[in-house]
């Protein structure tokens, strides 16, 4: 048994104040873990790769409203919320919804619509 390790570069503000540009870290690739709600992962997004929060699972209506977080209409805690313009969406069984951190300057979900399990690559570890 033997897990795979993707380093990773953070590139930009997005992520901030949790990961801060060009800072370097691993990532195990997925099929090694699961892909848990608030978990940090490394997506690719067409011939680059970035790095979101998934705020949204397979099957979940997300919702922010009045700057809440509310997950199959039941409002829940998002520490990392800075700011979060209304959102509402439905995914379907293959679709992730991802932010950044920093939501006023992170282009995500809200700017490349949802992820499939095939763009995730990896889970953030450190």
């Amino acid at each position: 048994y033997r897990l795979c390790f993707i380093p990773y570069k953070v590139s930009g503000e997005s992520m901030m104040p949790t990961l801060n540009d060009k800072q370097i870290g691993l990532a195990i690739r997925t099929g090694f873990v699961d892909l848990e709600r608030f978990s940090i992962v490394v997506v690719r997004q067409n011939d680059r790769y970035i790095i979101k929060r998934i705020i949204g699972l397979p099957g979940e209506t997300i919702e922010y409203s009045g700057n809440k977080l509310y997950v199959n209409g039941q409002e829940m805690e998002d520490p990392y919320n800075s700011f979060t313009a209304y959102i509402k969406i439905t995914l379907k069984e293959d679709e992730y919804f991802c932010l950044g951190d920093n939501r006023e300057h992170s282009s995500d979900s809200r700017v490349y619509g949802t992820f499939h399990l095939s763009d995730i690559v990896g889970v953030r570890i450190f």
